[in-house]
């Protein structure tokens, strides 16, 4: 498949002063940035938001971005495994890259979350570095 090329081939598909979503549809590959801490309400609509267009536009690589956000209440936390867990059963996803900031909290929630979820029919990994990251979901 190789690497992604450059930013010019990324087109804005979902736009909020707390998230976008952007695709470069000839590789079928998603980024979703969160671009700071959020509320409930803005943490689920972003979710909708993500899973919609990985559906939506087919998306079999996806970069997950969580250093700029804040980590999500317990509510929200057992929200998102019933969300990811009903995606995950159509999803086009092949592999999903998340990237943290080293903040140990974050990192500990990611791992309480994703235990919770019974099945992940892709390939994650967790990454700090996002030139890894990107080197990862792009590697053949």
């Amino acid at each position: 498949m190789g690497h992604l090329e450059t930013a010019q081939t990324l087109v804005a598909v979902f736009i909020a002063d707390y998230l976008t979503v952007n695709l470069a549809a000839d590789q079928k590959y998603l980024e979703a940035r969160w671009s700071r801490p959020v509320n409930s309400e803005e943490f689920r609509q972003g979710w909708e938001a993500i899973t919609h267009k990985i559906s939506e536009h087919s998306a079999e690589l996806l970069l997950l971005d969580f250093r700029l956000t804040s980590t999500p209440s317990i509510t929200d936390q057992n929200w998102l495994v019933e969300r990811v867990m009903a995606a995950n059963k159509n999803t086009p996803l092949r592999r999903s890259a998340r990237l943290f900031s080293k903040d140990i909290l974050q990192n500990i929630i990611h791992e309480i979350v994703t235990d919770k979820i019974e099945l992940f029919p892709y390939g994650y990994q967790v990454f700090w570095a996002e030139a890894s990251a990107k080197q990862w979901l792009f590697e053949d």
